[in-house]
């Protein structure tokens, strides 16, 4: 009975000290475990951001394009619409003397409305260009990107405050600690590559 009691003590002492020595790695595994949500936090909420400016500035460039083929389509209608009016005019003056003597006038009249049809679609392209790029700079002045990646940067920093607080000094190994300076380095880096003028 002795033996078994002693065995008892003995397995009560070994479990108390493992329960010990397991409570450092639990909070040293919850420590990493808040640093490294945060840094994913971080690249998640960045590359989601860089994806929806993407998508956005995709999005205008397939406005644009469409605008575009929609004036060229345009053009070449009015332009096919000249040439049958020309054609037409000339069957019309057909081989007469009068006709003939018609013949340059209409012949000058397509050619000018050629060079007008040509120059008010050059003249559109080109606004339809400007208008183009006056979104972009739009778009850019507002920084959407830059507030969204200057607002992600703050978050990760509220949450590494957050996870600091839970950090007991006493017991942070040096790996922990290398952990956690690598994410910080990963972060800083980045950060310091997107958020301009900081």
């Amino acid at each position: 009975m002795a033996t078994a009691s002693k065995s008892s003590k003995g397995s009560e002492a070994r479990a108390q000290k493992s329960s010990r020595a397991s409570e450092p790695d639990r909070e040293k595994a919850e420590v990493r475990r808040l640093f490294e949500e945060a840094h994913q936090n971080f690249v998640r909420a960045t590359q989601e951001a860089w994806q929806q400016a993407q998508g956005s500035a995709a999005e205008a460039a397939q406005k644009h394009f469409q605008a575009q083929q929609e004036l060229h389509a345009e053009a070449q209608r009015r332009a096919l619409e000249l040439h049958n009016e020309y054609t037409g005019s000339l069957f019309k003056a057909g081989a007469s003397e009068e006709g003939q003597r018609q013949a340059p006038e209409i012949h000058a009249n397509y050619a000018r409305q050629q060079q007008e049809l040509q120059a008010d679609t050059q003249r559109r392209i080109w606004e339809l260009h400007q208008q183009h790029l006056r979104e972009q700079a739009e778009t850019e002045q507002k920084g959407a990107l830059q507030s969204s990646l200057e607002n992600i940067y703050r978050e990760y920093l509220r949450e590494l405050q957050l996870a600091w607080a839970s950090v007991d000094v006493r017991t942070l190994d040096p790996s922990s600690l290398a952990a956690i300076s690598n994410s910080l380095a990963a972060v800083a880096s980045a950060a310091s590559s997107t958020l301009v003028g900081r």
